[in-house]
């Protein structure tokens, strides 16, 4: 597993620390398992929060920490298709907001960080 090196390749944080791409990845595959199977387990930038991941993070640690990049979050984004709350920091916020604005609208919630609790 290299998380620095999947996260150049353009994959996002929570991808970069899922198994299924680790496995995949070691079998010479350019998607993860759940991609090479035709499933869809995307992220808040497509209006999910990455339902089929399987890793080490917790739930707790999938809000305390940016999906994009890991740094610690300073939001919470909540998608209308799924039922977890992810982390997000400043500039990625921002880079979310700015595509949100661009794109056709999803349901999302934003939540600052010190009001997000710590169970789900």
């Amino acid at each position: 597993m290299d998380v620095t090196q999947y996260m150049t390749e353009g994959y996002a944080f929570t991808c970069a620390m899922c198994s299924k791409l680790w496995r995949s990845k070691q079998q010479g595959n350019d998607k993860c398992e759940a991609g090479m199977k035709g499933l869809t387990c995307n992220g808040p930038m497509v209006g999910s929060d990455f339902p089929l991941y399987e890793g080490p993070l917790t739930n707790e640690s999938r809000m305390s920490l940016c999906f994009r990049c890991g740094q610690e979050s300073d939001f919470g984004v909540k998608m209308a298709a799924g039922n977890k709350i992810l982390g997000v920091c400043k500039q990625h916020m921002d880079e979310f907001s700015v595509w949100r604005r661009s794109s056709k609208p999803r349901d999302y919630r934003t939540l600052e960080q010190n009001k997000i609790e710590t169970k789900q």
